[in-house]
């Protein structure tokens, strides 16, 4: 985060986080809206989303959001992952 404060300053990581998680709660979002009958209180979901910031305005760009992403390379680095997911 200190480093792309760095190397693109003035733009500050903490604002375009905040336009990635605005864009990732507006896609949930929708996607409850089109299908509700998919809501459960009692469960779960691990969705992979590869997301792009265009570097002439760093804007987030959605690319994919997958339901069954592969989590190898977490579980490798973090063994806990899906304990602390969960």
């Amino acid at each position: 985060m200190e480093q792309f404060d760095k190397d693109y300053a003035p733009v500050q990581w903490q604002t375009v986080h905040g336009k990635i998680r605005q864009l990732l709660k507006m896609t949930l979002l929708a996607a409850h809206i089109k299908h509700p009958e998919m809501h459960s209180d009692h469960s779960r979901a691990v969705y992979g989303v590869d997301i792009m910031i265009d570097e002439d305005d760093f804007e987030p760009k959605l690319l994919e959001f997958t339901f069954s992403p592969d989590c190898i390379r977490a579980c490798k680095f973090y063994p806990s992952f899906y304990n602390e997911i969960f």
